[in-house]
């Protein structure tokens, strides 16, 4: 279990930093064809529009179970007076840092779940994945993938609160720790655990690389475009 524990960390780590700069270098490639901002923005918005939509409304339902008021909501992208752009936002009212730890990281556990739901229902077995068994549901599902990994990471906004919360959790975890505190867990809850893992990182993986991919093309066409100006 230790082992696919740390490649689902590692898997998300990846996909994190191939999704980060895939979005810089899609903006770059979409204004340098239309020199206009605005513009350039609501094509990538509208382009990871599902992700997006995925990405608000687990801040909200998270919210809305903690019980913690929200205010307007939207999914499109909006132009701050400093310049900065918002792809999509939620008005959350004054909570405790532990809720809004919750709230903040609730586009990850959404995307993590989508994920494996994405991988279950409509990629299936992935023995089967190269057969043309089922093919538009295959392609519907690594689209799926797409969209979700491109939304599913909090901002540093989101992730505020839980900077203060970590820690308090890592000095409780110490504690308990130093204390000779142990929790023995059932093996057959550990290996149904595991199994579940194992399986979730495959899906991971195949999201991995096809964010991998994107990012590839969007480098190529990054260098061609250079090469155009030079010429």
């Amino acid at each position: 279990m230790l082992l696919q524990l740390i490649l689902f960390f590692l898997l998300i780590i990846l996909i994190y930093l191939i999704v980060k700069k895939s979005v810089k270098y899609f903006f770059q490639f979409v204004f340098q064809i239309s020199r206009r901002k605005h513009l350039s923005v609501w094509i990538i918005a509208l382009t990871f529009l599902p992700g997006t939509i995925v990405h608000e409304l687990s801040h909200f339902l998270m919210a809305t179970i903690l019980r913690v008021p929200t205010g307007s909501m939207t999914i499109f992208p909006t132009f701050e007076k400093n310049g900065e752009v918002k792809a999509g936002h939620l008005m959350v009212g004054h909570a405790d840092p532990f809720r809004l730890s919750l709230i903040g990281l609730a586009p990850m556990f959404a995307g993590i779940a989508c994920v494996w739901l994405a991988g279950i229902f409509l990629i299936g077995d992935v023995s089967m994945l190269l057969k043309s068994e089922n093919f538009i549901f295959k392609i519907m599902g690594f689209i799926a993938l797409f969209q979700i990994t491109s939304g599913m990471f909090s901002s540093k906004r989101d992730l505020k609160s839980f900077v203060m919360v970590l820690p308090i959790l890592l000095l409780l975890l110490l504690a308990g720790h130093l204390s000779g505190l142990s929790i023995e867990a059932n093996q057959r809850f550990i290996d149904s655990v595991s199994s579940y893992l194992a399986k979730l990182n495959i899906y991971l993986s195949i999201a991995a690389a096809i964010d991998l991919s994107v990012f590839l093309c969007l480098s190529l066409g990054k260098k061609l475009q250079q090469n155009d100006v030079r010429q």
